[in-house]
């Protein structure tokens, strides 16, 4: 058998790329799977002393990236676009390739700018780490509150296909809010008694049931899902005759269901 394989590119003309048929193998198992098939141009080039070669769907430009991850040629600095990153991230899952997504997973947790969140997102998605996806899910949530808090916007690109996902995701985490909040309403653990006789069980379930109903109107694609309840229930509790002492105390409470909402949320995508 001969120790390398062409691949043939989807160029106009076709590239021919030549490589270690034993590397691609060991890391991925489609190339394993397509190398072991006994086609007639792999037994003639076999004969002629020629290596074999097998056709592929992608251009030069779309797989050489990943080709350099399986085969170790790219190098120590390692820098790829955001549109390289993507073509690779697809290809791990096509092909089906262990060691290409350890290098997805791995840049998806390096992006931590508020810049990079959708190219997180996006590289997260073609990982098995479902509490990774969930955590750039959200991460990209913080971003849109952000954007709509404030005049200077933070670039976040997202494929379309990423896009339907997440807007589909948005819907489901919208209801689960509304569950978790109206599951977790204050009933009978009021902080106790108040010297205040307005501040009382009656005042927290006041401000509790104002705010649920704001996040119930709020469209989707519109609510603070990130957090959807500290920003709708921690303005103006006093109003409600929670008195200062135990404002502290009723925001302590909103943390504590925001993280079960966070902790409980559906899967992403979903």
């Amino acid at each position: 058998m001969t120790v390398t394989i062409t691949l043939i590119t989807a160029d106009d003309p076709p590239k021919l790329l030549i490589h270690s048929r034993a590397i691609l193998a060991a890391h991925s198992t489609v190339f394993r799977d397509l190398f072991s098939l006994p086609i007639s141009s792999t037994v003639q080039a076999e004969s002629t002393g020629a290596a074999p070669s097998n056709n592929i769907a992608e251009s030069e430009a779309e797989i050489a990236p990943f080709l350099s991850i399986l085969t170790g040629e790219l190098g120590g600095e390692f820098v790829l676009s955001d549109e390289q990153w993507f073509s690779v991230a697809r290809l791990a899952d096509k092909y089906d390739s262990l060691v290409a997504r350890v290098f997805v997973e791995n840049m998806a947790r390096a992006c931590t700018t508020d810049e990079s969140a959708g190219l997180a997102l996006t590289l997260s998605t073609y990982t098995t780490n479902a509490s990774l996806r969930m955590q750039c899910a959200f991460r990209v949530l913080e971003v849109e509150t952000k954007n709509r808090e404030s005049s200077s916007k933070i670039p976040l690109f997202l494929p379309e296909h990423i896009k339907q996902k997440l807007a589909r995701w948005k819907e489901s985490l919208h209801y689960h809010a509304l569950r978790v909040g109206l599951q977790h309403c204050p009933e009978d653990d009021y902080h106790g008694m108040c010297k205040d006789d307005n501040c009382n069980l009656g005042a927290v379930e006041q401000v509790w049931l104002s705010g649920m109903r704001l996040i119930a109107d709020c469209q989707p694609n519109q609510a603070t899902l990130d957090s959807p309840f500290f920003s709708v229930m921690t303005e103006g509790p006093e109003d409600a005759g929670i008195c200062f002492e135990h404002v502290e105390d009723f925001a302590q409470t909103v943390r504590w269901v925001e993280e079960v909402h966070r902790k409980k949320a559906p899967p992403f995508p979903v």
